[in-house]
């Protein structure tokens, strides 16, 4: 293993160690709001919590992922299906926190008709919470207690619109502040992500290079054999060149060492044949033809 991939490898690592924490914290969070195990948890609406909670999972998936792709580099499957997880986590993540914002904005809104439908449980908890009586007025939907009387005679707690309102604003607003911020985690996740898949075409091209030149390079192997269907003139060919490049010819008697007769032939190899003063031809039939 290079230096260059161990750093990247590492880097990997880092970083979606980082997204797996940060999942693990939206999962801890989504939950103990449902839950009610902090103060103010009764307030949230339930669809911010439940988008919190599945982004949470999405993106420790796709960490669970990245680090899997992160040691087996070849796996183009992984790094693909880690690009996609990525990518649909950011564009959740993205429209959780347009959600979180829009909600902010228009707190006075969605919480007056979240007071008037909500439970008996739920209003005497912000009452209790903030001292107050009913919503806009003390005779919007106000839970009796001792705090809070529908006489005017009473000393009664004041609204709980101001209180209310300003406490939700300012939660949600850490909320979606938290969760555009974080998309940086998720800017470095698509990175790495496109890093993997960018790597892995590259060394398919290095491979698909390098086995090419190889092929041009070595080529076909030639038969450096004689043809078996040629005839050659033995004597106009070195004997060296044949003790070389013919090694059947060698052990043409079936010795497992040289002959005699072949080390002869070893020892005139430097040699070079001369070419046959005298071409004998076949003797003519000189007889007449008799009739």
């Amino acid at each position: 293993m290079t230096c260059c991939e161990s750093i990247s490898k590492g880097y990997i690592f880092t970083t979606n160690f980082l997204s797996a924490c940060f999942g693990c914290g939206l999962i801890a969070f989504g939950m103990m709001g449902s839950q009610h195990k902090f103060d103010g948890a009764f307030l949230f609406p339930m669809n911010i919590l439940k988008m919190i909670n599945i982004l949470g999972i999405i993106i420790l998936f796709a960490a669970a992922v990245g680090t899997f792709g992160a040691f087996y580099r070849h796996r183009q499957t992984l790094h693909v299906l880690y690009t996609t997880i990525v990518l649909i986590a950011f564009v959740y993540q993205v429209a959780t926190a347009g959600i979180v914002y829009d909600q902010a904005a228009h707190t006075e809104t969605w919480l007056g008709q979240t007071w008037s439908d909500a439970s008996r449980e739920y209003r005497l908890y912000a009452q209790d919470k903030f001292d107050c009586c009913g919503f806009a007025h003390i005779f919007d939907h106000p839970v009796i207690s001792d705090t809070c009387s529908l006489d005017i005679n009473v000393n009664s707690n004041p609204p709980c619109y101001e209180f209310i309102v300003y406490f939700m604003k300012k939660q949600l607003s850490i909320i979606y502040i938290f969760l555009f911020a974080a998309l940086s985690i998720e800017l470095l996740a698509l990175s790495n992500a496109v890093t993997l898949l960018c790597n892995r075409r590259m060394e398919e091209e290095d491979d698909e290079e390098q086995s090419s030149k190889c092929s041009r390079f070595f080529g076909k192997k030639s038969n450096i054999g004689p043809d078996p269907d040629s005839t050659i003139a033995l004597g106009f060919i070195p004997q060296a060149t044949l003790r070389q490049s013919n090694i059947e010819w060698k052990y043409a008697r079936g010795a497992s060492s040289p002959t005699l007769v072949d080390s002869a032939i070893s020892d005139s190899s430097l040699k070079e044949p001369t070419t046959p003063s005298t071409i004998h031809k076949p003797e003519e039939n000189l007889h007449t033809r008799q009739y």
